[in-house]
This record gives structure tokens, C-alpha cells and sequence, in this order.
């Protein structure tokens, strides 16, 4: 990394923090679709079960 001003660092800095937020908001909403998709494969393998078959 090439020596930077305090100016530079400053705006260095607030762009890798608007870099992180868009990742951790990306990440949440990931977490969140995953805990749905989850709770549906459950859903969708007690009916499953409730008819005899069996999954794989």
C-alpha cells in the first residue's frame, strides 16, 4: 500500500466500512433465507413422513 494522507486514509476507511455494511447485510438476509429454506425442507418432510414415503 502506498502512503496515503489523512484525507485519503478517511476516505479509504468510510468506503471499506460502506463495503462492510453492504456485506453484512447481505449476510444477514443469506442467514435469514437459509433459516426459512430449512424450517420449509422440515415442513415439507413431515408431510413427507406423515404419507409413508421416505426421503433420501
Amino acid at each position: 500500500m502506498t502512503k496515503k494522507s489523512s484525507g485519503e486514509l478517511i476516505e479509504y476507511i468510510d468506503e471499506l466500512k460502506k463495503i462492510r455494511r453492504v456485506w453484512q447485510w447481505a449476510y444477514s438476509n443469506a442467514e435469514s433465507k437459509i433459516h426459512d429454506l430449512s424450517e420449509e425442507i422440515h415442513r415439507n418432510e413431515e408431510l413427507l413422513n406423515s404419507t409413508g414415503e421416505s426421503t433420501g
